[in-house]
Formats: C-alpha cells, sequence, structure tokens
C-alpha cells in the first residue's frame, strides 16, 4: 500500500492539471518574491532561533526589521515572540521564540476515502518531522504572542487540578488492512489500515496471551471530574465463514469490557473512569483473546489508548508539560504548581495556544505560579522552563 506513494506526485499533478485554474495546490501560503529558509522539528516544545544561528544560516538581518519575520508551517502563519523587536533591529542579544510540533497524521487524511477512516491522527504513516519555514515580508504587523505580565495573585483562588493527556501510540507493526482473496488490498487506505501493536493472536503458539499494555498517568486529581478514555482496535484478519470472528475482554482502570465483532473493522472504544482508578506508576489494561469462537484467524491490533484525566498539581519532576486549562467565572485562572524538576536558576514560561499568549510566572524553588486569562474555553497549555527550551540550529535556504 505504502507504494502508491511513489507515484503520488504524478497522480497530483495530472488531478490538478485536469481541474484547470480551479484546483487549489496548497503552496497559496508561498509568496513567491520572498526568500524562504527550512528547519525540521521532530519534538514538541517551545523553540528559539539566535542571532547567532540566523547569521551563520545566511539571513542578512542588518537589513531586515525583526517586525517583518514570518514563522510557517502547515500552510499557516504561526504565532511567534521576537526578543527586542520593537527597535525594528534584530540585535547580537535577540532572538525568535515560538511553540512548534513534530508531525503527527495531519496530512495522511488526504490517503483516505474518509478523514474518520485514519486510525490513529495522532502518527503519521510516514514520518515524525515537520518542516517550518523562516521567510520576511514587507508588513510589521505579522503574527505575534500578545505578552501576559499579570504577577498580582492576590484575589484570586488556586486551581486545584490541570487537564492532561496520557497517550501511548502503537506503532511497531504495519496492517495493509482488508485483502481479497489473492492478498491484494484496495487502491485507497482503508480504515484498518496504517501502523500498529502486533496483533493480539489467540492461536499465536509463543505468546496466546493475555497482553497487558500500561499508561503512564502520574498523580491523578481523585477528587476531580472523571477521566476520559479512549481506545482504537481493529479486526486484522477475516475468517471465511464465521460471524463473528473476534472475540476481545478487555480490563482495567476498574472497567470490565466484552465484546465480539467480525473481519476487518475499526473498534473505536471510549469510556468515563474515576480518577481514583488510575495509578501513577501507570494504569494497566489487559486484553485477552478468549478463542472460543472457533475462528482460526482470530487477530485483533492496537492503535493507541489515550486518556485525558484532572492531573494534580504535583509536576512529578518535568521540566516541561503540556496541559489544559478549564475556563471559570473570574477574568483569569491562577495556578500554583509544585515539584518542577528543573535547576532553581531557571525562568519558566507558560504558554496559552489556544489564544496565542506567552504568560511569565514567578518561581520560588521547585514551585512555580502564573495567571490564564480565561476566554470562554478551555486553553491548551505549555508550561516550560528556560533549560528545555530547544535550540534551533541551522535554518537551510529553499531555493
Amino acid at each position: 500500500m505504502r507504494n502508491i506513494c511513489r507515484f503520488l506526485p504524478l497522480i497530483l499533478s495530472l488531478f490538478v492539471w485536469g481541474n484547470g485554474s480551479a484546483q487549489t495546490y496548497g503552496n497559496e501560503w508561498i509568496n513567491f518574491s520572498q526568500q524562504y529558509y527550512r528547519f525540521p522539528v521532530s519534538q514538541d516544545g517551545v523553540y528559539r532561533i539566535s542571532y547567532a544561528t540566523l547569521v551563520a544560516s545566511g539571513i542578512p538581518l542588518s537589513s531586515i526589521d525583526p517586525r517583518r519575520i514570518q514563522i510557517f508551517a502547515k500552510g499557516e502563519e504561526q504565532y511567534i515572540y521576537i526578543n527586542g523587536e520593537s527597535d525594528g533591529v534584530f540585535g547580537t542579544s535577540d532572538y525568535i521564540e515560538f511553540y512548534a510540533e513534530h508531525n503527527n497524521g495531519w496530512f495522511d487524511t488526504c490517503m483516505y476515502a474518509n478523514n474518520t477512516d485514519q486510525p490513529n491522527p495522532e502518527l503519521s504513516l510516514f514520518n515524525d518531522t515537520l518542516v517550518y519555514f523562516l521567510t520576511w515580508n514587507s508588513s510589521i504587523t505579522n503574527r505575534r504572542l500578545t505578552p501576559e505580565t499579570d504577577k498580582n495573585f492576590t484575589g484570586y483562588t488556586a486551581e486545584t487540578y490541570f487537564w492532561y493527556t496520557a497517550r501511548m501510540n502503537y506503532y511497531s507493526t504495519y496492517f495493509a488492512g482488508e485483502t481479497d482473496d489473492y492478498g491484494v488490498t484496495v487502491p485507497e487506505y482503508s480504515n484498518t489500515e496504517g501502523w500498529f501493536d502486533r496483533a493480539f493472536d489467540p492461536n499465536d503458539t509463543w505468546d496466546p496471551g493475555p497482553y497487558t499494555r500500561s499508561v503512564y498517568t502520574y498523580s491523578p486529581y481523585n477528587a476531580g471530574p472523571p477521566a476520559k478514555l479512549e481506545m482504537h482496535l481493529v479486526g486484522a484478519s477475516d475468517y471465511a465463514g464465521l460471524s463473528p470472528d473476534h472475540h476481545v475482554l478487555m480490563t482495567g482502570a476498574g472497567l470490565n469490557f466484552d465484546t465480539t465483532f467480525n473481519g476487518y473493522i475499526p473498534l473505536h472504544l471510549s469510556f468515563s473512569v474515576n480518577p481514583s482508578q488510575l495509578t501513577s506508576s501507570g494504569t494497566q489494561f489487559v486484553f485477552t483473546m478468549p478463542n472460543d469462537l472457533g475462528s482460526n484467524a482470530d487477530r485483533v491490533a492496537l492503535s493507541y489508548i489515550d486518556i485525558e484525566y484532572p492531573h494534580s498539581i504535583d509536576l512529578g519532576n518535568a521540566t516541561s508539560i503540556s496541559f489544559e486549562a478549564n475556563d471559570g467565572a473570574v477574568l483569569k485562572a491562577y495556578f500554583t504548581l509544585s515539584n518542577l524538576g528543573s535547576p532553581v536558576t531557571d525562568s519558566v514560561l507558560v504558554y496559552d495556544n489556544t489564544n496565542h499568549k506567552r504568560i511569565l510566572t514567578l518561581r520560588s524553588g521547585t514551585s512555580v505560579r502564573f495567571l490564564v486569562p480565561n476566554t470562554g474555553t478551555q486553553k491548551k497549555c505549555f508550561l516550560v522552563s528556560e533549560s528545555s527550551v530547544k535550540a534551533v540550529t541551522t535554518l537551510r535556504p529553499v531555493n
């Protein structure tokens, strides 16, 4: 199935040629009169590009007002912070700072007949590295992060938890999806094709199960609202003449789930879980294949396990963390988090990636306090210590 990618550029070019001017190309964000420089990102986090790196990469900073600088990813301009840009000069101590993400399955949806057929939207079929582009235009009103400098915590009540997502993606084995009698798959990607854990197979002589998988769920806040558990499995075989031909039992997090189904179909499971059922050292899930249907082809593959749960204010010695903040009735949500693992000399930043804000914090030992403005919706945030900010070390010109 993956061999189709060798011919994808040709297929796309013929499609574009056949549809004339009405066709969009996906490169509408590019201004061909501008110079672009590329750099790869393979991990989520806050990144910085220094003056020295920009100069070494051949970017003529002496002739560029830093307010004109832009960064693009996935065809969209990103919100960035440029230290010292207000004077219109990119000084030797100035830098560009921004939040960036690795490549997930966002672009792979075009490979499937329907977007919802994609087994794991968080995992790319091909590459975990996303290319970002730096350029500059003639405007001085490009996308910038809004600074939040308020450290006056008087009158605020501290939040007792934040939302955290613990996720395990499984990708040890590639499954091509449903095949015909000749072992051939359909031309387009099917809803059971992609990267998965190796199959659960009760007919496997060496390992018929049970199969235990663990998700790290540190410090759940037991008095908080229910956690949301999702997992995605697919049938990876079809035993002719028998329906159903798959039988799966799953236990874990206080759940006992039992189901049968048939052939190559996806099985998406969603549960509400009491956070007290989660374990800081790792919440375990046990999958059992009873092998009681008379099926000689009873293979089931696991794509991911995802748990969004209320997390206590204990950071567990982390130096950076992605989290979501509830929206409250007051002007700002006040957080005081403990057990930060970075050196006590580190400053700490919080990015509100939903509202494009760069929030300053107040640190005391291993604790950190900050205010997140409420805007009417839950906010995706990222906390990072100074020593965990990632450096972009090389940018390459795009010809």
